[in-house]
């Protein structure tokens, strides 16, 4: 039997507790899946605003932790929560800096808040005393983007000040290279690694960059897809780090994310109007046409193909593609769904969209999770025209509902979705290679004409049901990595051990 591994995931978001993107479902799946294959895992995250432990049995970890920040030290604790997953919930409470409406940003200005520097710094010390003084002996810790990089960063630098941080192997996961925790010079004095910034080690730009440390000082890097492992070592897609990413390209890998179908599954969905399968897929009617109602779109115009957008309402995820060619889409005969926030201009400008035509688009400038189980059930297309995408989610959900993707072909959205086209075997979707709005509207053409065509548009929708996005893969690989990181952490320690003294 394999070896069960103690697992500590740094994130700082994790689903059921606090969500703001799909990096929030991936650090649910994966602890998840480890922790029904044997492992133990514990995901730490801030004790946010958001976070409602009300019904759930909580324990204080760490009644008390000090952290320096600065010229001041800051106190708070560590809460463990059985919340009703497989896995335990460490939640870094410290009311200041983690007591607010957003998780990284103030929703009243729509900015990123001034002190996130210090928030985060906090979260990465109370993630190593944590360690410390609670004695949580890990084989591997696995931080998640900027907000979790500081951590492996302090493992590296600090490992010989405790042999609970010199232990556990590093894997530290990119899900969005351009969120790159970019902080001034002067920030410094809150993460108290001079060193690490003056070797040029976290310094980026002549700023910090967090998310850097983490590439430099993990044993190793995943991100959440193969073609994204390749793009984001080119100068178009690295983000000015793809020096640092093909200088570890040995260290890097790209594993693609999955679905848990145990939430993301028109059979057994709680949120949709009716259930339905591949087997029994009339209850999809009933969904689009509950979709309808819920957008106040006029039910009479079902016979219409619907485009659904789930997303965060920013540049990358291709709004400029969309919005350009927006009344050609209602000119083609599509009826338009959105759900999302972001920037205001985007949302202005959805929100003008609607207005215009009342009877084809609807936009509801929010986040709403069984409205996004509603979209992807009740929708017959599902748009994302990204600049880049790292993975995505929401196309392999598009395919479990039967609803079939509309893509550009980058990163995980190529790796996961195979186009139409004359001579294509077992599409499931829509795909095309320019960053233009004329090649998003000509391949929305070719799918209202292939949606008229019921025989081969169903033949498209039994080929996306069937495909296999399970998690039970990823996971398999992600524990073949942390072995093999622990393995080769082991040789190395045994290796130096046996080293002659200079």
């Amino acid at each position: 039997m394999a070896k069960q591994l103690n697992i500590l995931f740094v994130c700082s978001e994790a689903t059921p507790l606090a969500k703001t993107g799909g990096m929030a479902d991936v650090c649910d799946a994966i602890p998840t899946y480890l922790a029904k294959s044997g492992h133990q895992v514990d995901v730490m995250l801030p004790a946010y605003q958001a976070i409602d432990t009300t019904g759930v049995e909580v324990e204080t970890l760490l009644k008390k932790i000090d952290i320096p920040l600065g010229e001041q030290t800051v106190t708070g604790s560590v809460l463990a929560a059985k919340i009703d997953r497989p896995w335990r919930a460490l939640l870094v409470k410290q009311d200041e800096l983690f007591d607010r409406p957003g998780l990284y940003v103030d929703p009243d200005s729509g900015r990123d808040y001034p002190d996130n520097a210090q928030r985060f710094a906090f979260f990465a010390k109370a993630a190593m005393e944590t360690i410390k003084q609670a004695k949580l002996k890990y084989d591997v810790v696995h931080a998640h983007d900027w907000q979790g990089a500081l951590v492996v960063s302090y493992l590296r630098k600090r490992a010989e000040q405790s042999p609970l941080w010199a232990k556990p192997a590093t894997l530290f996961t990119i899900h969005n290279l351009g969120y790159q925790g970019l902080f001034p010079a002067e920030a410094g004095v809150y993460f108290d690694l001079p060193e690490a910034f003056a070797s040029g080690e976290t310094e980026f730009g002549g700023q910090w960059g967090l998310l850097k440390g983490g590439l430099v000082h993990a044993d190793f890097i995943s991100t959440v897809s193969e073609k994204y492992a390749k793009e984001i070592q080119t100068p178009e897609l690295g983000f000015g780090l793809h020096e640092v990413l093909t200088a570890r390209a040995d260290r890097l890998v790209g594993i693609t994310h999955g679905v848990d179908d145990t939430i993301w599954n028109p059979a057994i969905d709680p949120y949709i109007a009716e259930k339905y399968d591949a087997k029994n897929f009339q209850g999809k009617q009933t969904c689009k046409a509950d979709l309808l109602k819920q957008f106040g779109l006029p039910l009479e115009w079902g016979h219409k193909p619907v485009l659904g957008f789930i997303g965060r309402l920013i540049e990358q995820k291709g709004l400029d593609l969309i919005l350009a060619v927006a009344d050609d889409m209602v000119a083609h005969g599509f009826m338009l769904v959105f759900l999302g926030t972001g920037e205001k201009k985007y949302e202005q400008a959805l929100l003008e969209l609607a207005r215009r035509f009342p009877e084809a688009v609807a936009a509801r400038i929010d986040f709403s999770e069984k409205l996004a189980h509603q979209i992807e059930a009740g929708a017959d297309l599902l748009l994302l025209p990204s600049i880049y995408e790292p993975c995505g989610l929401s196309q392999m959900y598009s395919h479990k509902y039967g609803t079939l993707p509309v893509v550009r072909a980058t990163g995980g959205l190529d790796d996961t979705v195979k186009g139409w086209s004359k001579n294509a075997r077992h599409p499931n979707g829509f795909k095309f290679n320019d960053a233009n709005p004329e090649a998003l509207l000509k391949t929305l053409a070719d799918a209202a004409i292939i949606y008229e065509d019921k025989k081969r548009w169903q033949k498209m929708i039994d080929n996306a049901m069937a495909v296999d996005h399970s998690w039970d893969k990823a996971v398999s690989k992600y524990v073949r990595l942390y072995n093999k990181i622990i393995r080769e952490k082991k040789a190395a320690a045994k290796k130096a051990k046996q080293a002659p003294a200079s």
